[in-house]
């Protein structure tokens, strides 16, 4: 029984090793492998983000920057035009109003420029991001899924496999259990152990001492002693 009982045991940590040795290892190395590849995919998408933020930030800024000119040069033109029309206005005035004027139109112009520029760059950058950029990255994130299941799928197999190989063995040992447990008799238990507590030494009877005399000597209590030890050794003997 006791037998049976060690290699039930044995089994179960020869499976616990080798779970350990063809799977909890090699799932830990790909936690570490997945979670790094992770950390940089996931950086590099946080960097592409700001990036496509900030140039939609700057389209913004030079269209404002191109209407506030817009405005500021039509207001321009307008005042020129109303002094340009003023009978009372002098030769001074005018010319002042007209480079005012003109100052205002190259600034447009200029905001122009720069704000056409800005959505060209944004528009070719905006293309890249969602043709090329982005899927890239998306692209490696499911690859690594992809990689992540394929081996967590050959782990689980290996997994059922030392399950497998070990189970047999666990299952007999298991089942010889099984019968020894059947084979228990708890009458017979009890017996042995109401015998083994009723063995204590039998002591002798208690004799009248005269003053003045030692003990004299007696054999029972030795007697009981050995036939205790007697019955012990045939009990280890069954055994």
């Amino acid at each position: 029984e006791l037998s049976s009982g060690i290699n039930a045991e044995y089994g179960h940590e020869m499976m616990a090793e080798k779970l350990a040795e063809r799977v909890g290892d090699k799932l830990k190395q790909l936690h570490k492998d997945c979670t790094n590849t992770r950390k940089n995919l996931t950086q590099q998408a946080n960097q592409l983000q700001q990036e496509y933020k900030d140039w939609q930030g700057a389209l913004e800024r030079h269209q404002q920057k191109y209407e506030k000119s817009a405005k500021e040069a039509d207001l321009a033109s307008q005042a020129f035009t109303k002094v340009n029309e003023d009978m009372n206005a002098t030769k001074a005035q005018v010319e002042k109003s007209r480079l005012h004027m003109v100052h205002k139109q190259d600034l447009m112009e200029r905001c122009k420029g720069e704000y056409i520029i800005q959505v060209e760059t944004t528009n070719n950058n905006q293309h890249e991001y969602y043709r090329t950029r982005l899927p890239e990255i998306l692209n490696q994130m499911q690859h690594c899924e992809e990689g992540r299941v394929e081996q967590i799928r050959h782990l689980l197999t290996d997994s059922c496999h030392v399950h497998l190989d070990i189970l047999p063995h666990v299952t007999e040992s298991l089942q010889t259990m099984e019968e020894s447990c059947a084979n228990i008799n708890p009458a017979e238990d009890s017996a042995l152990l109401m015998e083994e507590r009723s063995n204590n030494p039998y002591p002798s009877d208690h004799l009248f001492l005269e003053y003045g005399c030692k003990v004299p000597p007696t054999a029972s209590f030795g007697q009981n002693n050995q036939s205790i030890r007697k019955k012990r050794e045939k009990k280890k003997t069954k055994i």
